[in-house]
C-alpha cells in the first residue's frame, strides 16, 4: 500500500482534508493511522488567511494532533519569503491573521509607506484595494502574492480565491510583474520537506498547483480529484485517489 511506500507525505488542506471547516469523509481516520504508522506528515496548503496555529488547532478539533511546524502555508511563507528578502513594510490586502504573521517576521503593515504590495486572500476586498495596490504598483512598489489561485473548493461550492484578486490589480496596472510565492513554486515544498533524501510523496486535488509543484520538486505526485489527467499535459501525475482511504488499500497502482 502506499501509505508504506513513503517516509513523509506533503498533503494538501482544502480539497484533501477539509472542504470548508467540514473534514472530508475517511480524511481524519487516515491521517491517524498514517501516524499510526510513523510516517511523517506536513500539511502544505496555499492558505493565506489562517495562521499555523488555527490551522493546526482546526485538525486537533478534529481529532489529528499535529505540532504547528508540521503545517507549511502560503501565509506564514509570504512573510518568511518577504522577511529574508529586506522588507520591512508593506501594503497589505488580507486578513488581520494574515497581517500579523508579516509583523512576527518583522514587515509592518503600513498603507502609506509601503515597501511591498502583499496580496492574501480576502473575503472583504473592495475597489479600494485595487486602486491602492495598483497606485502603488504604478510607482514601482513590488507585488508579492501568497498565491495565484483562481479559486478553491468550499462548502458553497467553488468559490474565488486569492487568483481573482490579483487579476483585478493586473487588469488595472496593464502588469503580469509580480511574485507568486505559494504552490506550485518551490518555496513551500523545499519548507516542507523535513529531509530531501527522504522519499517523499505530495498529495493534493490541484494538477495546477499541487501536481505541477511535485514534479518540479522532484517528489512523487499522488493526485485525489477529478479532473480529466491529459496524458500530454505540463504535468505528470504517478498515482490517482479518490480520497485518502485510498492510501491503505492493497491494490496495484497504475501510474495515472
Amino acid at each position: 500500500m502506499l501509505a508504506s511506500s513513503f517516509d513523509e507525505f506533503l498533503i494538501d488542506l482544502d480539497g484533501v482534508i477539509v472542504v470548508g471547516d467540514r473534514p472530508i469523509d475517511g480524511a481524519v481516520e487516515s491521517l491517524k493511522r498514517l501516524q499510526d504508522l510513523g510516517v511523517e506528515i506536513t500539511i502544505i496548503t496555499n492558505n493565506s488567511q489562517d495562521s499555523r496555529q488555527t490551522i493546526r488547532d482546526t485538525l486537533a478539533s478534529f481529532g489529528v494532533d499535529i505540532d504547528e511546524s508540521q503545517v507549511v502555508s502560503a501565509g506564514w511563507a509570504t512573510a518568511r519569503y518577504l522577511a529574508e528578502e529586506g522588507f520591512t513594510s508593506a501594503y497589505v490586502v488580507g486578513t488581520e491573521e494574515f497581517a500579523r504573521m508579516l509583523e512576527q517576521e518583522g514587515v509592518t503593515v503600513d498603507p502609506a509607506n509601503p515597501e511591498a504590495v502583499v496580496v492574501g486572500f480576502y473575503d472583504e476586498f473592495t475597489y479600494q484595494h485595487v486602486n491602492d495596490a495598483a497606485r502603488y504598483a504604478r510607482q514601482g512598489v513590488p507585488i508579492i502574492a501568497a498565491n495565484a489561485d483562481g479559486s478553491y473548493p468550499t462548502e458553497n461550492g467553488i468559490e474565488p480565491g486569492t487568483g481573482a484578486f490579483l487579476a483585478a490589480v493586473q487588469s488595472a496596472t496593464n502588469s503580469a510583474d509580480m511574485t507568486i510565492v505559494g504552490k506550485p513554486n518551490d518555496l513551500l515544498f523545499d519548507l516542507a520537506a523535513t529531509d530531501r533524501d527522504a522519499s517523499v510523496a505530495v498529495i493534493g486535488d490541484s494538477l495546477s498547483t499541487d501536481i505541477v509543484g511535485a514534479n518540479r520538486a522532484g517528489m512523487t505526485a499522488i493526485y485525489v480529484g477529478d479532473e480529466p489527467v491529459e496524458p500530454d499535459g505540463e504535468y505528470e501525475v504517478d498515482y490517482r485517489l479518490s480520497d485518502l482511504t485510498g492510501l491503505f488499500e492493497e491494490i496495484d497502482y497504475p501510474d495515472t
